[in-house]
């Protein structure tokens, strides 16, 4: 009875022992997890604590200065982070951002939006679907390679050329809509994207087999487009 009692209580200090060592590793995100430095318009995000988890919301302001940019790198490898929301004034975010984190499935990003820059979400594994407001002009190389759960992705108005990689390696990826202001599309954009279902696109049949594909692109370049107006949802 007593050797009993005796292993239910190593057993019970060993599990509590285990729980301190999880509970020292994480912590619930929040803004207290972020670095910040000064940058031309305001104040970026340049580092967040890799132990961060969970659903972070990115405070529009700092010490009264406005949250404009999420620097190079700031969230790479933050592993336990499943969804950010980045707030309104922020027009930018750097190179690599959020490359690696694999729990990351849900990201809302602003209005004010106009640049993402290459490797921004490069294999954020959980990512499921990429919403963009029309102001974005620019997406990076890479941006979102190997984000192997994204199934939905929307092009915003504006943007000429889909760069190399963007969206390689997507292999779930099933429905995109294209705006009619894309002229190119770049070598390996649309790479080892078997499931693409559903291709929309904003113009004619003549302007679709106008766009010059780069290599590696047969996922997208060998179907057929489905055509709409402006009012797509």
């Amino acid at each position: 009875m007593k050797k009993q009692i005796f292993k239910t209580l190593v057993i019970f200090i060993a599990v509590f022992v285990f729980c301190l060592a999880v509970n020292e590793n994480t912590r619930a995100a929040d803004a207290s997890s972020l670095t910040f430095k000064n940058c031309p318009g305001g104040v970026m995000v340049s580092d967040c604590n890799d132990s961060a988890s969970g659903e972070l919301v990115i405070p529009s302001k700092y010490n009264g200065h406005k949250v404009v940019k999420i620097g190079d790198n700031a969230f790479d490898n933050c592993a336990r982070l499943t969804k950010v929301v980045i707030p309104e004034g922020v027009t930018a975010i750097g190179e690599s951002a959020f490359e690696g984190c694999v729990a990351l499935a849900n990201v809302e990003f602003p209005e004010s939006l106009k640049t993402i820059a290459a490797y921004a979400f490069f294999c954020c594994d959980a990512l499921k679907k990429v919403e963009l407001y029309q102001n974005v002009t620019s997406i990076g190389e890479y941006a979102f390679y190997e984000c192997t759960n994204l199934k939905s992705v929307n092009i915003p108005d504006g943007i000429a050329v889909i760069e190399e990689g963007t969206f390689g390696e997507c292999t779930a990826l099933s429905k995109i809509y294209i705006p009619d202001s894309v002229v190119t599309i770049e070598d390996a954009a649309f790479m080892s994207c078997p499931n693409i279902a559903e291709i929309y696109y904003c113009k004619s049949v003549f302007a679709w087999l106008s766009i010059a594909f780069g290599h590696d692109n047969t996922d997208i370049s060998g179907k057929t487009a489905d055509f709409f107006n402006h009012e797509h949802n």
